[in-house]
């Protein structure tokens, strides 16, 4: 944590960081935390696990990859304010829900994907890696579901 912090007085990653927390300031997770822990884990996960001469591009998008979404930012704020490659990033991490509700939300994310850069779909994997950890504590109080159907052969 304590390289995390350095770094990111080191970069203009801080600037992400700062409009993040404040973009998303009274917004909560399900688990009643502030809701940018969630960006700042996704934006750890890449730094940790992705090389790239882009990297620090990548943590900005991480670190904003929820703005267009679930606040009043707009692609050209983020243009102007990060460049374009951030911009695109996060752009391309927006879901949209008319066409979400139009043909549904499996249907959207297969064709979403399919069209994603690789920088976009390594941001995406993260962020749902940091989904996943957030909802175990309640699986494991619960018990893990059942799995069945083409999902079973990945499994055994």
């Amino acid at each position: 944590m304590k390289r995390f912090k350095i770094w990111l007085k080191e970069s203009s990653t801080l600037k992400a960081l700062r409009y993040a927390t404040k973009a998303h300031s009274g917004q909560t997770r399900s688990s009643g935390e502030p809701y940018v822990t969630h960006p700042k884990s996704v934006a750890r996960f890449l730094r940790k696990y992705k090389t790239s001469k882009n990297l620090d591009k990548l943590v900005q998008a991480a670190l904003l990859h929820d703005t267009i979404e679930d606040t009043d930012t707009t692609h050209e704020d983020l243009e102007k304010m990060f460049g374009g490659l951030v911009a695109s990033l996060v752009s391309q991490l927006t879901s949209d829900k008319k066409q979400i509700e139009k043909i549904g939300k499996k249907e959207y994310l297969s064709r979403k994907m399919a069209t994603m850069s690789s920088y976009a779909l390594a941001i995406k994997l993260a962020d749902r890696l940091d989904n996943v950890q957030d909802m175990m504590p309640k699986v494991l109080d619960q018990g893990l579901p059942k799995v069945t159907g083409p999902s079973m052969p990945i499994i055994k």
